[in-house]
C-alpha cells in the first residue's frame, strides 16, 4: 500500500509539472497539433515516469505512510487502507458506468435515426438538441440546418475535421484515464483543455484567420454546450472567446516544433532527475526491520489488551 500511495503522489506531481509548463509556455499559442500531443503525453508520463529512478542517488526509505494503519475495535483489527481501495474501486466502477450509459445513449441515437454513408463518414439526422456533433465517424446533424447555406458548410466541415483527426479517440481516452486514476486533479483539467484544442484545430481547417464572423454565426447555429462523453464538461465564456481570439490570430508557425521538442526534452530531463532512488539501502534495512517488528508488537499488545475480559 504504500508503495501504491508513493506512485500516486509521484504521477500526480509529474502531470502537475508538465500541465504548469504547458499553462505557462503553450497555452493559446498557435501550435494546436503539438498542444494536443504535449497534454496527451501528459498522461503516459505521469504513469511510467514514477517508476524511473536515477541511480546515482540513494536516499533512505521513508516510513511517512505505514502498510498497518490500523483501527481497533472489539472484533479485531481494521485496515484503512484495504477500506480505501474498496472505495476507490467503487468510484472507478461507478464512473465506466456513466462513460458506457453515455455512448450507449449516443449509438442508441443512431438506430433511431435514419442515416446514409457519405465516404468513411456516417451521416445521421435528428432532431436531438444536442447535435450537430461527432462520434467516432458518426456526424449526428440536426434537422432544420441547412448543409447549403454557408453556416451549414462550416459546421460539417469542422464536424468532420473532428471525425478525421480521430478526436473521439482522444475524448474516450481521457474520459477512461480519469475515471481510473480520478484521485488526480491534474488529468481532468487535462481533459477539459484538450477539447478545448480539439476545437482550436477544427476552427484552424474552417476558417480563414480573422473570419470571427462567420464563426459567430457557426456558433449561434451549432453550439451544443458540450460534450456527449461528458455532459459536465462544457464550454463557458471564456473557452468561446479563447476560440474566437485563436482565429483571428496570424501567429508565424516558423520553428514552432523545432522550440516545442526542444523544451519538452529539456522538462522532461529536468523531471527524470527529481525521481533518485528512495529505496532503502544496506546501511537501514536492518534498522528499517526492528522499526516494523516494533510496530507489530505494539499492534499485537492492543489487541490483546482489548480482547482480555
Amino acid at each position: 500500500m504504500e508503495a501504491v500511495i508513493l506512485f500516486f503522489i509521484k504521477s500526480i506531481f509529474v502531470s502537475g509539472v508538465l500541465y504548469s509548463y504547458y499553462l505557462l509556455f503553450l497555452k493559446d499559442k498557435k501550435r494546436n497539433h503539438f498542444n494536443r500531443f504535449f497534454l496527451l503525453a501528459i498522461i503516459p508520463a505521469s504513469l511510467v515516469l514514477p517508476f524511473v529512478h536515477v541511480p546515482f542517488f540513494h536516499l533512505p526509505a521513508t516510513h511517512l505512510f505505514s502498510a498497518n494503519i490500523s483501527a481497533i475495535n472489539t472484533e479485531g483489527t481494521i485496515h484503512f487502507p484495504f477500506v480505501t481501495l474498496y472505495i476507490y474501486i467503487l468510484i472507478i466502477v461507478t464512473y465506466l458506468l456513466l462513460i458506457s450509459r453515455n455512448m450507449y445513449k449516443v449509438l442508441k441515437l443512431k438506430r433511431k435515426s435514419k442515416w446514409i454513408m457519405r465516404g468513411v463518414i456516417c451521416f445521421i439526422e435528428t432532431d436531438d438538441e444536442r447535435a450537430p456533433f461527432s462520434f467516432f465517424n458518426n456526424l449526428y446533424w440536426r434537422k432544420g440546418i441547412d448543409t447549403e447555406t454557408e453556416e451549414g458548410k462550416k459546421i460539417m466541415q469542422h464536424e468532420t475535421i473532428h471525425i478525421l483527426q480521430f478526436h473521439s479517440y482522444d475524448r474516450l481516452l481521457l474520459q477512461i484515464v480519469c475515471s481510473l486514476f480520478w484521485i488526480n486533479p491534474f488529468f481532468w483539467w487535462v481533459q477539459k483543455e484538450l477539447s478545448v484544442i480539439h476545437e482550436f484545430l477544427a476552427d484552424e481547417k474552417s476558417f480563414e484567420p480573422g473570419d470571427s464572423f462567420h464563426f459567430a454565426k457557426m456558433l449561434l447555429s451549432s453550439y451544443n454546450h458540450g460534450s456527449y462523453l461528458n455532459p459536465d464538461i462544457g464550454f463557458g465564456k471564456s473557452d468561446i472567446s479563447r476560440r474566437i481570439a485563436m482565429i483571428e490570430s496570424s501567429e508565424k508557425k516558423q520553428s514552432i516544433w523545432k522550440r516545442s521538442l526542444t523544451s519538452i526534452v529539456l522538462l522532461l530531463a529536468m523531471v527524470c532527475i527529481l525521481f533518485v532512488n528512495a529505496y532503502p539501502t544496506s546501511s537501514n534495512k536492518e534498522s528499517q526491520k526492528i522499526e516494523q517488528q516494533h510496530h507489530q508488537k505494539l499492534i499485537d499488545e492492543r489487541i490483546s489488551l482489548k480482547r482480555s475480559p
